[in-house]
């Protein structure tokens, strides 16, 4: 069952920078030149802008070099524990937010971080349905299951199919973390959207990403 929302309840969203759930990468990783034409006409299609516009604007600048160099930490932002990543795709717009990267250094591994510095493996991945209890962890406020799904279907901007939940504990930072319960995936946060005057957390569910083509990995 799906809850779906009246139009006069659609308001403002403040979407925060998205990350990968634990998603399958490429076999082999390519070379920088390849990964920086491969970013720029992902950067044109989606500002919908031609590719001479988009190298006019970012390519081989100093500027897009460093957009294309991205670092992925296992756990934290700082220290040496990290491989350098490239983007590879993201979902359709009516299917949620969510991108994945190229897995640099790093083995895939069916787990997630369901508590700081505590992993759990994966073995499902199921869709969310109203009411259900369900938990999340970020890396500011670590984690939570105070809110159930309230609504699913939602829109926020340009993106659509996300799930909402009865209320909102995330912050700056917890953008991309797993939404799950036990060891099910759900999804991954976006942000915060404001549904019949409350905002409530809002988050892209795992079933969809084969949508771009990967799926989570499960043990």
């Amino acid at each position: 069952m799906r809850r779906k929302l009246p139009a006069s309840l659609v308001a403002v969203v403040v979407a925060l920078p998205i990350t990968a759930f634990n998603v399958p990468a490429l076999a082999a990783t390519s070379t920088q030149s390849e990964a920086e034409a491969e970013d720029l006409a992902l950067i044109a299609e989606q500002r919908g802008i031609t590719l001479e516009e988009a190298q006019a604007l970012f390519g081989w600048q100093e500027q897009f070099v460093e957009i294309a160099k991205l670092r992925y930490y296992r756990h934290g932002t700082s220290g040496s524990n990290y491989t350098n990543v490239t983007r590879r795709d993201s979902i359709p717009y009516r299917y949620g937010d969510a991108t994945w990267y190229s897995r640099g250094a790093y083995t895939p591994s069916p787990t997630f971080y369901y508590n700081w510095d505590m992993a759990r493996d994966v073995t499902s991945v199921k869709r969310p349905i109203l009411d259900q209890n369900i938990c999340r962890f970020g890396r500011t406020t670590g984690r939570n299951c105070s809110t159930p799904v309230w609504v699913t279907d939602v829109c926020a901007r340009d993106y659509c199919d996300l799930v909402a939940t009865t209320g909102h504990t995330a912050e700056n930072g917890d953008s991309g973390g797993p939404w799950f319960l036990n060891t099910t995936a759900y999804g991954v946060h976006k942000g915060w959207k404001e549904i019949a005057d409350k905002r409530r957390s809002i988050f892209t569910e795992a079933a969809n990403f084969p949508y771009m083509d990967v799926s989570v990995l499960t043990r």
